[in-house]
């Protein structure tokens, strides 16, 4: 009898028998927090996902880049914590609640001056405030003379930052960080990751489909990839054994698999070594990064494989994290942990881990692409639309199902389906 077990930050699920449950950090968590705030508890220190990154510390903030007219909207926190033994989500018992508490659900949006903020400044003080009330989340300093401003606190706690990032037109950036503990405090590690886009107003709102198909932001709301392309890199993967296959036989890179999974064929290789192929009309790649950055980079969007941390909220095969603007629910970053302790927890053998890895990767990636967990049932209890974007082994598939090529082709080609 074997117990597969997975959890996620969005999600608390509980061991079935013969079956495996897929988890992801995208929309889950809904019921217990905002869409901006998300956190992970990790068993041990945090600062071993950043482990064989490159951390960025020179900041951007500089004098030419501020703009103290410029709005910003808060998209995103996620803060890691090291393991409080207090702390325990509540497991579901039974498929139906596994589900429930999973579901890609909608969540409404409200623009307010709440979620916007901006910069002002006061000698060589830099405070980054709500515009709404005026309260400081962050605070920059600079040295005498200098042009560039440096993180010096967060909510009036001092912090140490780990890596700045922006994107290369400056609509974009993220900033993370470690909270530094006042002395005496017994308080867990932590480390926050914040997300901003630049904000302009505007009358656009997220496209809306037919329900029946499932996005991280609802049913029928389309959450998507903006641009021309998409790219995937597979970041510190190369000393573990991820292939496919009967052990001792022929076998395949399982992460380049589940990526066909979704491109199909592999239409070119480019010059550094990316595979490149489409997922409808969009341009979808995946590559080996030379440098491999920290999470929060929005430049980079890795799948890594962790075998030395443990996730306790979220426990899960597999965690991806997402980053949307809910304005239009356009992803501004996303990464995805492939959680390797728990696949050789339950099972028996390489090959079987590796296999039931690549169906959750092929899942995970699906929430990398904007997709969400497609759990309606017909009246006999059976899933009504095959896709692996669903749980447990009736949503195991080795090709795309045809609900998976329509959900790309009213996604990532030009025209889109009305409800």
């Amino acid at each position: 009898m074997k117990h597969y077990i997975g959890l996620t930050l969005l999600l608390a699920q509980t061991a079935a028998c013969g079956l495996i449950l897929r988890s992801n950090l995208v929309k889950e968590n809904i019921d217990q927090q905002s869409h901006r705030q998300s956190t992970i508890v990790t068993f041990g220190d945090p600062h071993l996902l950043l482990r064989g990154t490159e951390q960025n510390r020179e900041s951007f903030i500089t004098t030419e880049f501020i703009n103290l007219e410029q709005s910003y909207l808060h998209v995103k926190t996620i803060d890691l914590i090291s393991y409080d033994s207090v702390y325990f989500d509540t497991l579901p018992r039974t498929t139906k609640e596994i589900e429930e508490k999973n579901a890609s659900r909608y969540e409404p949006f409200e623009m307010s001056e709440e979620q916007l903020y901006q910069f002002s400044q006061e000698g060589s003080q830099l405070t980054f405030s709500n515009k709404e009330n005026g309260d400081p989340i962050l605070l920059f300093t600079s040295e005498e003379d200098s042009q560039t401003y440096h993180l010096a606190g967060f909510n009036s706690g001092e912090v140490e930052v780990l890596h700045y990032s922006i994107t290369p037109n400056q609509d974009k950036f993220s900033i993370l960080f470690q909270h530094k503990s006042k002395e005496g405090e017994g308080v867990p590690i932590k480390i926050s990751a914040l997300f901003f886009v630049k904000y302009e107003e505007t009358d656009d709102k997220p496209s809306r489909i037919n329900p029946k198909y499932v996005y991280i932001k609802g049913p029928g709301y389309v959450t998507k990839w903006g641009g021309d392309s998409m790219q995937l890199s597979s970041c510190g993967n190369d000393g573990y054994d991820l292939k496919r296959g009967e052990e001792g036989g022929n076998s395949s890179n399982l992460i380049e698999d589940a990526f066909i999974y979704w491109i199909k064929a592999i239409l070119k290789e480019n010059d550094d070594g990316a595979k490149v192929g489409f997922v409808g009309s969009r341009e979808f790649s995946l590559r080996v990064p030379e440098v491999e950055y920290p999470f929060s980079d929005l430049n980079q969007h890795c799948i890594k494989i962790l075998d030395d941390v443990v996730f306790v909220s979220p426990r899960s095969l597999g965690t991806a994290l997402v980053i949307i603007n809910p304005i239009n629910n356009e992803i501004v970053a996303s990464s995805i942990f492939m959680h390797l302790t728990q696949f050789y927890n339950y099972q028996h053998s390489t090959a079987e881990r590796n296999q039931e890895l690549f169906y959750t990767i092929v899942h995970e990636i699906g929430h990398f692409l904007g997709f969400g967990h497609q759990f309606t049932r017909t009246a006999s209890g059976k899933y009504a639309y095959p896709t692996s974007m669903g749980y447990f082994k009736s949503s195991n598939f080795d090709e795309q199902t045809e609900y998976e090529e329509e959900i790309i082709s009213l996604t990532y080609q030009n025209s889109q389906a009305s409800e």
